[in-house]
């Protein structure tokens, strides 16, 4: 099991498995999860999920994830998971760090400043909690 807020590189965390073994390594809740790929840059707003937990892999790329217990450095291959409920905002050191990112299709989003400006991210309408 991963721990919370420390990061884990994947190479080495799969060193020891034999192949076709480690498809459930990564594993946040036991509900149907999405996996999306976004190249970051900047500072995501401050926010939580209510429904899930969130995981992190960067694939490429070097960035912090604050969280209100604390903050998780993530560099090339890198992972972490963002309990339910904490509230955290992603920064990227390098503009478009990439990041894969692993939770529940129906994870909402509960926004700590609800008029802040997203940029180019849409919320689902299925995210909203």
């Amino acid at each position: 099991m991963v721990d919370v807020l420390k990061s884990v590189n994947l190479e080495e965390l799969l060193a020891h498995q034999q192949p076709r073994k480690n498809f459930n390594i990564i594993k946040l809740d036991e509900e149907k999860y999405a996996v999306r790929v976004a190249k970051i840059h900047d500072r995501f707003p401050w926010h939580s999920h209510p429904h899930g937990d969130e995981g992190w892999l960067v694939w490429e790329g070097h960035m912090t994830i604050d969280t209100e217990e604390g903050s998780v450095e993530l560099k090339k291959g890198d992972f972490t998971v963002i309990p339910k409920g904490i509230k955290h905002s992603p920064i990227a050191h390098i503009d478009n760090t990439i990041v894969v990112i692993f939770n529940l299709t129906k994870l909402g989003m509960d926004l700590v400043d609800e008029n802040v400006d997203l940029g180019e991210f849409e919320l689902p309408k299925e995210s909203r909690s």
